[in-house]
This record gives structure tokens, sequence and C-alpha cells, in this order.
């Protein structure tokens, strides 16, 4: 079975000073869904 986590995860687009993403702690379990 498969789990997908991210732990403190941050995203910056290039050409950017503000993050997208910051510190995101997720985690998805076999079964699950998630839609963003």
């Amino acid at each position: 079975m498969a789990t997908v986590s991210f732990d403190k995860a941050t995203r910056i687009y290039p050409g950017t000073e503000k993050p997208a993403v910051d510190a995101l702690d997720i985690h998805i379990e076999d079964g699950e869904f998630l839609v963003l």
C-alpha cells in the first residue's frame, strides 16, 4: 500500500519572496482522497 507525506514542505516560486506553500505538514494514507 502507499502513503504520501510532506513534513514542513515549503515552495517559493522563482522571482518571488513570499512562499506559496509554507511549512506544509500532510499525511495521506492508502485509500484516502485529497483535492487541492
